[in-house]
């Protein structure tokens, strides 16, 4: 039986990943002399770089992935995977809101090539799209001590908006493109009054993902006087076998699934693991068919997905941590769920299958 009410769960299935000025001050852009060309750009050492394929995959959506490519140079602050992990994905990916998610991405790139050492207190840089950036030196003891980057403030010291430590405690460091450098940082640099919609931080232990099985469950709200059911699935046998040799797709795998299961009405938190508590007891199976959700994704990140476009099963790429396999029939076949009922009381009617 095919039931669309609980395609809350559908991202339980499968994701691709898892497969990247102004100055007010004398000191500009300086390429580091220590530091040697690298030979690939800004946006392919994103796109090889497994802790920026969220960025990466929003680059190529928004048609930025071209520019940095191009001579330059740029500075790029470049937010990790981990930094997204609350934004909503599928509203980013939406071709409705191109113009927004190409102003967030500009927000994070700067003309010219800034090597931290070379940038002074207070000196003001502005971001591709527009918006200043002051960059502020603290040299206090510990680990408050590094160079910030943020939205200017009256306090030529005060750090609290500053949305990226170029360097000190917690701080990435530098890498130098052929075409500029990047700064891997942990927060996203959203533009002056700039929001977007957001979903609940991801849930669950990555660890718990392995060859041998990896279980997600949700448990959707259910209506007054009924007790909730829990959904829950393996996608281990759903996974191409040679993601699970490499931790930083699995993880992503992970954080994906559960940023765009958050998008969709009607679904609960989906968690990484089990259904929790001894009260759960089997009540059937139902079959759902995931892909409608992850199409955004796909399509950013892969390139297909649509009734004219359909995902076919390709190779996977590793070495970027691209796993677009994830997106062919192979893998995003309708599967079946396990529902299981809380056994104390009534049942919510859509806990049976």
């Amino acid at each position: 039986m095919k039931t669309k009410g609980f395609v809350i769960l559908a991202v339980a299935i499968a994701v691709p990943h898892i497969s990247r000025a102004r100055s007010d001050d004398a000191a500009g852009p300086i390429a580091p002399a220590s530091q040697s060309v690298g030979p690939m750009s800004i946006a392919e050492l994103a796109n090889s770089n497994g802790n920026l394929v969220v960025l990466s995959t929003l680059l190529k959506s928004a048609g930025l992935g071209n520019l940095l490519e191009g001579p330059g140079p740029f500075t790029v602050l470049a937010p990790n995977n981990a930094a997204f992990g609350t934004y909503d994905l599928n509203s980013l990916l939406d071709p409705a809101n191109l113009v927004k998610l190409r102003t967030i991405l500009e927000n994070h790139v700067l003309r010219g090539a800034y090597q931290a050492g070379n940038l002074t207190n207070g000196q003001v840089i502005d971001t591709l799209a527009g918006n200043p950036l002051r960059v502020v030196r603290r040299t206090d003891q510990g680990q408050l001590a590094g160079i910030y980057i943020g939205p200017p403030r009256p306090n030529p010291l005060d750090v609290s908006t500053a949305c990226a430590k170029l360097t000190g405690y917690k701080s990435a460091g530098v890498v130098k493109a052929s075409n500029g450098v990047v700064y891997t940082i942990g927060d996203v640099c959203l533009p002056p009054n700039t929001t977007t919609p957001r979903v609940p931080p991801p849930r669950g232990a990555f660890s718990g993902c392995r060859k041998t099985g990896c279980i997600f469950s949700t448990t959707p709200p259910a209506p007054p006087n009924t007790f909730p059911c829990c959904v829950q699935v393996d996608a281990a046998p759903r996974m191409p076998p040679g993601i699970f040799n490499d931790t930083v797709a699995v993880e992503e795998y992970i954080r994906i699934t559960q940023q765009v299961s958050s998008t969709i009405l009607g679904r609960g938190n989906l968690v990484q693991g089990p259904c929790q508590g001894p009260n759960f007891r089997a009540n059937g199976t139902m079959q759902i068919d995931w892909f409608e959700g992850f199409k955004p994704w796909c399509k950013a990140r892969c390139g297909c997905g649509g009734l004219f476009n359909p995902c076919k099963d390709v190779p996977d790429d590793p070495a970027t941590h691209t796993y677009c396999s994830l997106c062919g029939p192979m893998y995003n076949a309708p599967i079946d769920l396990r529902i299981m009922k809380y056994v104390a009381g009534p049942a919510w009617p859509a806990c049976k299958a």
